[in-house]
């Protein structure tokens, strides 16, 4: 595992400053990660009822909010590179997190 330096208070005093929040998910798929933070926006009043709409319309044609591939099919393989497509930064293995969490830390 790669170790990272990283001077905490500076990061997140940095952190502060950002209109945009990031957050960081672990599980195996089906966990109800997608779940956790579309609940979180929704309780949050941080969508707009165009995108709530959006939400509807889709959910009623493709089914709860993890069936990603269409009809509610698809491998592991199939729902990552969904999320890719959809501008997701997912990390393959745990021991590339530390990296990613630092990639996106440096924007």
């Amino acid at each position: 595992m790669e170790n990272i330096n990283i001077d905490i208070k500076q990061f997140l005093d940095q952190d502060q400053k950002k209109d945009l929040l990031r957050l960081l998910t672990a599980g195996s798929v089906d966990d109800g990660k997608s779940t956790l933070i579309g609940r979180l926006m929704f309780d949050s009043k941080m969508l707009y009822e165009d995108q709530l709409a959006a939400l509807e319309t889709d959910s009623k044609r493709m089914g709860h909010a993890g069936a990603i591939i269409e009809g509610g099919v698809g491998s592991a393989e199939d729902k990552i590179t969904a999320l890719q497509n959809a501008g997701v930064q997912v990390a393959r293995y745990p021991d590339d997190i530390p990296s990613l969490i630092k990639a996106i830390a440096a924007k």
